[in-house]
């Protein structure tokens, strides 16, 4: 009985533990851009609270980096596919012709996010990172 007593208070704040915790985040991937493509390479699980992310993006033609929430994205690749700059208050952070950028971005909590890249005028291999701070 004595142990039962011990075990519930440690359970308890393990669980509570756990809970607060935010999952480090470190993605890397590699992305083919032609002319004309619109693609979002990266598609983010929702974080738990606010989290900091640092996305740095290396290509040798310069192309356009837009980072959005998911519930944005297709509106925001339609414009793009259109070749219009979406609208401001559908993006978090955006930066225009990117050969080797990092954005700062403070995502909110419980919403999944994506980055999108497109505008590249030549064919090009961009390498993306996204990091938590």
């Amino acid at each position: 009985m004595p142990h039962r007593l011990v075990l519930i208070p440690c359970l308890i704040a393990a669980v509570l533990f756990a809970s607060g915790c935010q999952r480090s985040l470190s993605l890397e991937k590699t992305v083919k851009l032609a002319p004309g493509d619109v693609k979002a390479p990266a598609i983010v699980d929702a974080p738990r609270g606010d989290q900091k992310v640092r996305i740095s993006v290396t290509s040798a033609e310069p192309l356009n980096v837009d980072v959005v929430l998911e519930v944005n994205r297709p509106a925001v690749m339609e414009a793009l596919q259109a070749s219009k700059r979406p609208a401001a208050d559908k993006l978090l952070a955006s930066k225009e012709q990117a050969k080797d950028e990092t954005l700062s971005v403070t995502i909110p909590a419980g919403k999944e996010y994506a980055v999108i890249l497109s505008g590249a005028k030549k064919e090009t291999e961009a390498k993306l990172t996204v990091k938590s701070e």
